[in-house]
């Protein structure tokens, strides 16, 4: 069973951004991230990098849940208004020896 192995408070601005601070695990990936939006609106993508007007939109208080280590390493965000975004990340996996 998967465990909480880390958390990161990632800025979101005008550059797409991935997640900065993916643990180490004994399985050599993370199973599964949890993100929720604090104080701004942002897109995310995972196929390529989003821009202001396109890719999934996040509003404040909206929450993702990432499966999968391609998908978690893929994942990028950018703001979706002139506002910086915050977005709280929590990592799952096995615990690294």
């Amino acid at each position: 069973m998967a465990s909480t192995i880390g958390r990161e408070t990632l800025a979101v601005a005008a550059t797409a951004v991935g997640l900065a601070s993916i643990p180490a695990t004994t399985a050599g990936y993370v199973h599964e991230v949890f993100i929720t939006v604090e104080d701004a609106a942002c897109r995310w993508d995972i196929a390529a990098d989003p821009t202001a007007s396109q890719g999934h939109l996040l509003a404040v208080g909206d929450s993702l849940t990432v499966k999968g280590d391609a998908d978690i390493r893929s994942i990028k965000f950018i703001r979706s208004t002139g506002s910086s975004s915050s977005l709280e990340v929590s990592y799952y996996g096995e615990v690294a020896a």
